[in-house]
C-alpha cells in the first residue's frame, strides 16, 4: 500500500468512527438512559451534566464504546 491508500484508508475509519460515536450518543446511550428512568428531552450536554448522572454510567458508555471499536478493528483487519 502507498501513502495515498493509507491515507484513504485512515480517512475512511476516523468517519466510519465518528459516525458510530454520533449513532451511540443519538440512540444507544439515550436509550439506556430512558431505560434508567432519566429524563432525555435536553441536549446531550445538559444530560451529561445533570446532578444524577453517575460516574458508573460515565464508564459504561465509554467501555461500550471501546468494546465497539474493538470489534471494528478487528473486522477491518480481517478485510485486509
Amino acid at each position: 500500500m502507498n501513502n495515498t491508500q493509507y491515507l484513504a484508508y485512515s480517512d475512511q475509519s476516523i468517519y466510519r468512527f465518528s459516525k458510530l460515536q454520533d449513532c451511540m450518543g443519538a440512540k444507544l446511550f439515550k436509550s439506556v438512559l430512558l431505560y434508567q428512568g432519566e429524563n432525555v428531552n435536553k441536549p446531550f450536554l445538559d444530560i451529561l451534566n445533570q446532578p444524577s448522572f453517575t460516574l458508573f454510567q460515565i464508564k459504561a458508555y465509554r467501555g461500550i464504546l471501546l468494546a465497539l471499536e474493538i470489534k471494528e478493528r478487528k473486522k477491518s483487519s480481517e478485510k485486509v
